[in-house]
C-alpha cells in the first residue's frame, strides 16, 4: 500500500501544475489542440519508457473491450477539461473535477464489485469537504456558482466522469497487462481521436513563444505521461476508491505551491482543508487494510 500512495503522490504533485498551465497554453492554441498535444506528448513518453522495458509491438496489439473503453474515457476527459477551463476558472474546475472521485467508486463499486464500507464511504465525505473548504478559503465558490460560468461547470463534470470510465479500464485490465502495455494504446488511440477532431477545429490565438512551448511540454511529458504511468502503477495497489481519495490531495498542494512560490498567505482554513483531506484518505486506507483480501480489490505484486 505505501509504493502506491506513494505513486499516487507523485501523481499529486505532477497534477497541481496542470490548471494554471492549461490557462497559460490556450492563450495561444484552442482546447482540442491542448488535448492533442497533451496526449500525443503522453504515448510517446509512455512508448519510449516501454521500449526501454524491451516492451514488444505484439503485446499492444491484443485488442481488449477495456482499451475502447478506456480510449472513450480519457479522450472525454481531455477535451471536455480543456474546453471546462476555456470558460470557468481553474480554481472552480479545480473543485468539481473531483466529483471523479465519487464516479470513479461507484463504477468500480458496480462493474469491479469492489467493496464500499462506512469507513471508506465516511473517507470520501470528509475528503470532499476538504476540497470544498480548500476553494471556499480561496473566494472561488462565488465564481462556481456565476451563470456565466455555468456550462463550463457542466463540462468539468463530463469531465471527470470521463477520467472516471479511464481509471475504471485500467482496474479491470490489470491483472492481465502491464502498466505501460495498458496506456500505451489507450493514450495513443486517444491522441489519434483528439487529432482528427483537433485539425477540423485548429485556433491559434497568439504568436507561439518558449513560456507556451514549456508549459506544453511540461502538460504533455510529465503531467500526462509520467503522471499517468505513477497513476496506474497506483491503482494496481490500491483500491479505485482510495487512489481516486488520494489524488485529491491536488488542490491542496496548488494551493502550498502558491504560499511556496508566489508567498501567498495560507491561513487556518488551509491546514483544517488539510486535515479533512488526509484524515479522509486514512479512512479509506484503514478500510481497506480490514477488508478481507478477496474484497480490496487490490494486486499486492510488484511492492
Amino acid at each position: 500500500m505505501a509504493v502506491g500512495i506513494s505513486c499516487m503522490a507523485g501523481v499529486v504533485a505532477l497534477w497541481s501544475f496542470i490548471p494554471v498551465l492549461a490557462k497559460i497554453v490556450m492563450r495561444t492554441f484552442d482546447p482540442f489542440t491542448l488535448a492533442f498535444l497533451r496526449l500525443s506528448q503522453g504515448t510517446l513518453v509512455c512508448a519510449l519508457l516501454y521500449v526501454l522495458r524491451g516492451g514488444t509491438l505484439r503485446a499492444l496489439l491484443r485488442m481488449d473491450k477495456w482499451i475502447a473503453v478506456g480510449m472513450a474515457g480519457l479522450s472525454v476527459n481531455y477535451i471536455f477539461f480543456a474546453l471546462s477551463l476555456s470558460l470557468t476558472s481553474a480554481s472552480a474546475g479545480t473543485l468539481i473535477v473531483q466529483s471523479q472521485i465519487v464516479i470513479l467508486a461507484v463504477l468500480a463499486s458496480v462493474f469491479l464489485k469492489e467493496s464500499l464500507p462506512p469507513w471508506k464511504l465516511g473517507g470520501m465525505a470528509a475528503v470532499l469537504c476538504g476540497v470544498m473548504l480548500v476553494v471556499a478559503t480561496r473566494g472561488d465558490i462565488d465564481k462556481m456558482l456565476d451563470p456565466n460560468a455555468s456550462t463550463g461547470n457542466i463540462l468539468m463534470i463530463v469531465a471527470a466522469a470521463g477520467w472516471a470510465v479511464y481509471a475504471l479500464s485500467n482496474r479491470a485490465l490489470m491483472n492481465r497487462r502491464s502498466s505501460l502495455e495498458i496506456l500505451v494504446p489507450i493514450m495513443g488511440l486517444s491522441a489519434i481521436l483528439t487529432g482528427l477532431i483537433a485539425a477540423t477545429r485548429f485556433q491559434l490565438h497568439a504568436p507561439i513563444v518558449f513560456p507556451t512551448v514549456a508549459a506544453v511540454v511540461v502538460l504533455g511529458s510529465l503531467s500526462t505521461g509520467i503522471s499517468f504511468y505513477l497513476l496506474s502503477e497506483g491503482f494496481k495497489r490500491l483500491s479505485a476508491a482510495l487512489g481516486g481519495m488520494v489524488t485529491s490531495l491536488t488542490p491542496l498542494s496548488s494551493m502550498l505551491l502558491a504560499g511556496w512560490i508566489l508567498h501567498e498567505r495560507l491561513g487556518w482554513q488551509v491546514l483544517g482543508a488539510a486535515a479533512l483531506i488526509v484524515s479522509g484518505i486514512l479512512c479509506s486506507a484503514f478500510a481497506e487494510r480490514k477488508a478481507p483480501p478477496s474484497e480490496q480489490g487490490v494486486l499486492r505484486r510488484g511492492r
